[in-house]
């Protein structure tokens, strides 16, 4: 937890570059007051959590989340593609998602007064996630994560190669709540991302693999979830340079958020330590 410096420092940024936290904080509150009827003073506490939680958890190089939520929102509104609109979106619920997991491991590691505090800011975020989604209008893309025309997944066997742990993530996936059409297809388009994006068609990135090594070795991979978002942002950006449909990028990206929460639970349960050297 940073110390009272790092803490001052923070908030002298926030003043300084007039920083929006939580990003549309005004909405935020608004929202609150309408759909949950909240008092003025009700709805602004939850803002005034998520203010503390930034200040009280920063450290210097941090992503800054609500910048990034503000920088894919202007993306995904200026953008004429649907698809790279939802991808953008995706992005923001993301991102939120994993900082909401992040205080819930905090849980068990807190007194009886800080995980009363940390329920309280789990809370302000988790509906803040709800405001997010409805300001976007966002629907989940699990289940459109391919579209009818690409590879079958008996075929994207023989085309594109297995990814790290393929059998485990296959079985997480079959254990899921996902239809087996969805899992197919989820399993699938992680391996044809992982060679045709990750590995740039030429085998040259082993960046799965150093995934899998670093969570084996009791690494946190939360934030690999925002490696993989700037992954995308630029693979977006130079879709041109890749071998790979817009929907198909879409696809891969929402596999691998799966494939990164396999190897969380995977780490949680002690699997990777039977499975990694």
């Amino acid at each position: 937890m940073p110390n009272l410096l790092t803490k001052e420092l923070r908030r002298e940024i926030i003043t300084e570059q007039k920083l929006d936290i939580p990003y549309d904080s005004t909405g935020f509150v608004k929202w609150l007051m309408e759909s949950h009827n909240l008092s003025e003073n009700a709805a602004s506490r939850q803002v005034e959590l998520i203010r503390y939680a930034d200040i009280e958890f920063w450290t210097p190089g941090d992503p800054e989340l609500f910048r990034l939520i503000s920088k894919w929102r202007s993306e995904a509104e200026k953008s004429s593609s649907e698809l790279i609109r939802h991808l953008f979106n995706d992005f923001v619920v993301q991102a939120i998602v994993a900082d909401i997991e992040a205080f819930e491991e905090m849980l068990d590691e807190t007194d009886k007064e800080s995980n009363s505090q940390l329920r309280n800011i789990i809370n302000a975020y988790s509906s803040y996630l709800a405001f997010i989604k409805y300001s976007m209008d966002y629907t989940s893309s699990e289940e459109d994560c391919d579209d009818e025309h690409e590879y079958t997944f008996q075929n994207a066997d023989i085309r594109f190669a297995p990814v790290p742990l393929d059998k485990e993530f296959k079985k997480y996936l079959d254990e899921s709540r996902f239809p087996v059409r969805t899992r197919d297809k989820i399993l699938s388009n992680l391996r044809k991302l992982n060679s045709l994006v990750i590995n740039n068609d030429r085998g040259d990135s082993d960046w799965l693999q150093q995934l899998v090594d670093r969570a084996s070795n009791g690494v946190i991979i939360r934030s690999s979830r925002l490696t993989a978002q700037s992954l995308f942002h630029n693979a977006l950006r130079h879709i041109e340079d890749y071998n790979i449909a817009e929907d198909t990028l879409r696809g891969g990206y929402t596999s691998l958020n799966h494939y990164i929460n396999f190897l969380m639970s995977a780490q949680k349960s002690g699997m990777l330590k039977k499975t990694i050297n």
